[in-house]
């Protein structure tokens, strides 16, 4: 994958997240907690780029267990970076309810998806190309 069908793909994700908060935005107990949602596309588009650069350069290296590290070090960081989003959030805005966790799991879910889909294509993609050469 190229960073040009990269940039193209995360745009079209991006798109489809920005739909999604304004249509749950529709719900008044949702649309209560959509600052939650703003930041977490922007943390994702920001962390999906930080990853794909990384795992673009480690595909190309000569030791595979390096492009399988970097695929487990983005793994933990969502992991951590989504807990410090949530409880972040929910200290410094206090929600009444938990209705905010809705978008905010629709989001992790469309950005998850896309960064399993690039990783691996850019794993099989940049192995292929070193066997052939």
């Amino acid at each position: 994958m190229n960073t040009s069908q990269f940039l193209t793909q995360l745009l079209l994700v991006t798109l489809i997240s920005v739909a999604l908060v304004f249509g749950l935005n529709f719900n008044p107990q949702i649309a209560s907690g959509q600052a939650i949602s703003w930041i977490t596309i922007l943390i994702f588009v920001v962390f999906s780029g930080v990853v794909y650069f990384m795992s673009s350069y480690a595909a190309r290296q000569a030791n595979k267990n390096f492009y399988s590290s970097v695929i487990l070090l983005a793994m933990m960081t969502r992991m951590l970076i989504c807990i410090l989003i949530v409880v972040i959030y929910a200290k410094t805005f206090e929600p009444t309810s938990n209705h905010f966790l809705i978008p905010f799991f629709s989001i992790y879910i469309l950005y998850t998806i896309f960064e399993v889909h690039f990783m691996t294509r850019i794993g099989n993609y940049d192995g292929v190309q070193k066997n052939d050469g």
